[in-house]
């Protein structure tokens, strides 16, 4: 009789256990969409957009100590990057003389999963060509909430959105329309 009361009792602690453990471990970002607003603004681009090499180091930020980060490891700088990708090809555009090329350094992605108000920053320095790098920084508000997991969950949802309106802030900053016209 003992040993199974010794086992009922086991029982939580090694769920609780189980579930600490678990929890260190990154939540994947959702898979990229396409945005019809930035495949619209890469068509109308005067020469054709090439994506080249992001760099950062950055896989991981925390929502209320819980981790969330791109998938299998990545980081934040190739789902971007990967971002920019998609929106490239969804235009169909082909590769022609006189394309140049995006290349972006990221310098940080946040969450603030505040009890009233969110958001998400993402910053990056981009360069076109050979054109000076010029900086876009995007902050991109969501509800926040008092109970961690829903706002855990805001924050995962609102990720993409933000990836969209980063790159459409890229696309429609007055640095990217000057360096795009200006690359020979």
């Amino acid at each position: 009789m003992r040993d199974v009361f010794t086992r009922r009792r086991g029982w939580p602690w090694l769920t609780a256990a189980l579930a600490w453990a678990l929890a260190g471990c990154s939540v994947p970002v959702p898979v990229y969409s396409v945005a019809g607003k930035n495949v619209a603004a890469l068509r109308s681009a005067p020469r054709p957009v090439r994506v080249g090499q992001f760099t950062g180091d950055q896989q991981t930020v925390s929502c209320r100590l819980r981790p969330i980060g791109p998938e299998g490891g990545g980081t934040f700088a190739a789902y971007i990057q990967n971002a920019f990708e998609e929106e490239a090809t969804i235009t169909g555009r082909r590769p022609a003389e006189g394309e140049v090329e995006l290349r972006g350094v990221l310098r940080r992605v946040d969450v603030d999963c505040g009890i009233v108000e969110a958001s998400w920053t993402i910053e990056m320095d981009m360069s076109i060509g050979e054109q000076p790098p010029f900086t876009v920084k995007t902050v991109r508000r969501f509800d926040g909430n008092y109970l961690g997991g829903v706002v855990f969950q805001r924050a995962y949802t609102a990720f993409v959105p933000s990836v969209q309106e980063f790159v459409h802030d890229v696309l429609a900053s007055p640095a990217f329309q000057a360096a795009v016209a200006a690359t020979r």
